[in-house]
């Protein structure tokens, strides 16, 4: 069991929660997978 939060998020990056730790990640625009 887990626990997953979105804490923020604007154009250039997003902030998760995940199990009390925080983890942020760029969000790179015109680049899908």
């Amino acid at each position: 069991d887990y626990n997953l939060e979105l804490v923020s998020f604007d154009r250039t990056n997003f902030t998760l929660r995940l199990n009390k730790e925080e983890i942020t990640r760029a969000i790179k625009p015109g680049k899908n997978p």
